[in-house]
């Protein structure tokens, strides 16, 4: 086991195994993705209307980065979502200058629906687990998202009073 390794502190091999384990795992979500074409959705565009779901509108900067590209690439990226009428624009409560992303009641239900066939395919990679090791797994990625809550990137995942704007 890798916390045993006296290299390493235990926190350092529990990000080493992240580290291994995510990046395999979310190649084959987008393979999952890219397989059935859900809706033509790609994987960032999936990933904005993610943000958006969890966290609320959002503004410009903050999608691109989350997403790890520039504004005009996630301005672009808006420009579709919005023809595809997944995402509405809308000024901001406290400053009426800052243009806001939110998700339509279309995006909503198109969210819900490509989740759940992703909960589906997830679901079928960890059948084979037992019970037992399935609730340890439920209690790692629930400890885990509890350690990373404060953590600037999962900050940007939560609604404020700033981007919980606009009707």
């Amino acid at each position: 086991m890798r916390l045993k390794d006296k290299n390493n502190s235990p926190a350092e091999a529990v990000a080493s195994l992240l580290l291994e384990v995510l990046p395999v795992f979310m190649l084959e979500i987008r393979q999952e993705m890219s397989r059935h074409r859900y809706s033509a959705l790609t994987m960032a565009q999936f990933r904005v209307l993610s943000q958006l779901h969890w966290g609320g509108a959002a503004n410009n900067k903050n999608i691109a980065e989350n997403l790890g590209v520039t504004v005009a690439n996630s301005s672009r990226m808006i420009d579709l979502l919005v023809k595809k009428k997944l995402v509405v624009r809308g000024k901001g409560l406290k400053d009426k200058r800052e243009v806001l992303v939110k998700l339509s009641s279309k995006g909503e239900e198109h969210f819900g629906k490509v989740q759940e066939r992703l909960r589906a395919f997830v679901a079928g990679r960890v059948a084979s687990a037992s019970l037992a090791e399935l609730f340890e797994i439920e209690n790692g990625l629930s400890l885990l998202r509890g350690s990373i809550r404060e953590e600037p990137v999962a900050r940007s995942f939560s609604p404020s009073a700033r981007l919980a704007a606009f009707p």
